[in-house]
């Protein structure tokens, strides 16, 4: 005769009967089903099952190997990614831009370079470079820390838009102002002792991150930036208004804009 007998919960337990051709081995719940030649009585302890795998010769089954929901093996983690990005932090702070054209981007007529500096060497403070149909196609620069707008010029906009970089230039003192952003309008204000000027920037579409590390368009050095493209743009000075609009660009894939907030921005240098 067969008994049947189920390892369950650390126990043994009679479940059935079959016929002597029927013996085999199955996987259970905490332990083996077992179909075994004899045995009697309601309950025998689980330590039998060890024993009775030696007495029948019963090879026991290796572990299945771990798999997912589709019976598939996972594949290994990808290597880990440091958190920490190995360059030399440059400055962290806001880099917003206007570049406006009277023909939908084929040549521009103005151009405006927004810093909101957080940290650099020079310290914080805010910068403002203008060329524009409003200045008679001349550069302006306005700060609240020459220091800063100086370090600005020798560092990145000598790589950005080299006529910002001159500086023989003088800079003039302006007190910076800032209102609203990019979820309605988001204005930016300088204020000189005879010159008053408002950027703005409205009707932003989904933002993005640019990611361009040093050696990116053969750049020495580079940046990280939230965008935050505009649709539409405007440059103010003493209550006269540029006449060129902003543009569509594209980023990579993503559509950009020539009138962007650049916000938590960070410019970074190779170390070493």
């Amino acid at each position: 005769m067969l008994v049947v007998i189920n390892v369950v919960e650390g126990l043994l337990v009679i479940v059935g009967h079959v016929h002597a051709d029927q013996v085999q081995v199955a996987c259970a719940h905490r332990g083996l089903l077992w179909w075994v030649r004899g045995m009697g009585g309601p309950l025998i302890p689980a330590g039998f099952a060890r024993i009775l795998s030696r007495e029948l010769n019963v090879p026991r089954r290796a572990p299945a190997a771990h798999t997912n929901s589709k019976g598939r093996r996972p594949m290994p983690p990808p290597p880990t990614t440091p958190p920490v990005d190995p360059n030399a932090v440059l400055m962290t702070g806001e880099n917003s831009f206007i570049r406006l054209s009277p023909d939908g981007g084929k040549t521009m007529s103005d151009r405006v370079s927004h810093w909101r500096v957080l940290w650099c060497p020079a310290g914080a403070g805010h910068a403002l470079f203008i060329q524009s149909t409003l200045t008679d196609g001349r550069t302006r620069i306005y700060s609240d820390n020459i220091a800063v707008a100086r370090w600005l010029q020798a560092t990145i906009e000598t790589l950005l838009f080299p006529d910002f970089a001159d500086t023989a230039m003088p800079v003039v003192s302006a007190r910076f102002e800032r209102h609203g952003g990019p979820w309605s309008t988001a204005t930016e204000t300088a204020t000189a002792a005879d010159t008053r000027i408002v950027l703005s920037w409205y009707d932003c579409i989904e933002p993005f991150v640019l990611n361009a590390p040093p050696g990116f368009n053969n750049r020495p050095i580079g940046v990280f930036s939230t965008f935050f493209p505009a649709r539409g743009a405007q440059l103010e000075i003493n209550g006269k208004v540029a006449a060129g609009s902003a543009w569509a660009e594209m980023r990579g894939d993503r559509q950009g804009s020539s009138a962007t907030l650049a916000w938590s921005e960070t410019w970074v240098k190779p170390r070493g």
